[in-house]
């Protein structure tokens, strides 16, 4: 009858409302992605564009320290909040601009850089 209202505002959100969930184990960190895929869908609206999402989650040696990397400036973006109109056509690039902040992406360490000009 009614939808389930979606309690997420950012992708980073969703990591938030599982951090006390176990990140090691395979199930959680496949949910995680659902969750992230239907985020989306919903916000992106364009066809298949939600396919371009594709994370690193890694853990250090304890356990202790979890770092999430986006494999692609697309994805560095969409964890940082930022929705370019149309995400497929920067499916190649490294770099983004947007109301003068430019945003590059390394895809050699997964690190992005922003510049406020």
């Amino acid at each position: 009858m009614f939808d389930k209202p979606n309690p997420y505002n950012s992708i980073s959100d969703i990591f938030v409302d599982y951090l006390f969930h176990d990140f090691s184990d395979p199930d959680i960190r496949e949910q995680i992605l659902i969750d992230c895929y239907e985020f989306l869908v919903k916000k992106i609206k364009n066809n298949d564009d939600y396919k371009l999402f594709n994370v690193d989650m890694k853990f250090d040696k304890e356990g202790d320290v979890f770092t999430l990397k986006g494999n692609n400036l697309i994805s560095s973006l969409w964890l940082i909040g930022v929705y370019p109109k149309n995400p497929s056509e920067l499916k190649d690039s490294v770099t983004y601009s947007e109301n003068k902040i430019s945003y590059i992406y390394n895809p050699k360490n997964k690190n992005l850089t922003i510049i406020n000009q």
